[in-house]
């Protein structure tokens, strides 16, 4: 299956299970990380190849959103737990910045994946040379 139609499936189940399920609060603001991770695959897999400039915007905000939706899914944790104010406030800036750390290990990793490796072939990150603007 390809990955657009995948992550398609994967979004329209997500939607559905949020519309239909009824799930708490807490459980949809822990899912929001799935639901744009999914939100993101298909559209970068529409984009022509030759727009290097959309598609690294695209993956940028992808990613940029991806990140910010698991700091408000720490946030709404913090809200679960009975925390007090201050407690709430630690929890947050340790979680966070666990995140932090989880993501710089993670960046080696994920440049070896074969979705890096796709994109570089795309030529995503690279500007289009001459010899490309002239074919």
């Amino acid at each position: 299956m390809k990955t657009r139609t995948a992550s398609f499936i994967g979004l329209a189940i997500w939607i559905a299970f949020l519309w239909l399920g009824k799930p708490s609060a807490s459980l949809i603001s822990y899912s929001v990380p799935f639901g744009i991770a999914l939100i993101a695959t298909g559209p970068l897999e529409l984009i022509p190849d030759r727009w290097h400039r959309l598609n690294f915007l695209v993956n940028a905000l992808s990613t940029g959103f991806f990140f910010v939706s698991i700091m408000f899914a720490i946030v709404a944790i913090s809200f679960d737990l009975s925390l007090s104010k201050s407690e709430r406030s630690i929890f947050c800036l340790a979680g966070w910045a666990t995140l932090l750390i989880v993501y710089h290990f993670a960046i080696p990793r994920l440049k070896r994946s074969p979705f890096h490796r796709l994109s570089e072939d795309r030529g995503m990150y690279s500007p289009p040379t001459d010899d490309d603007k002239r074919n």
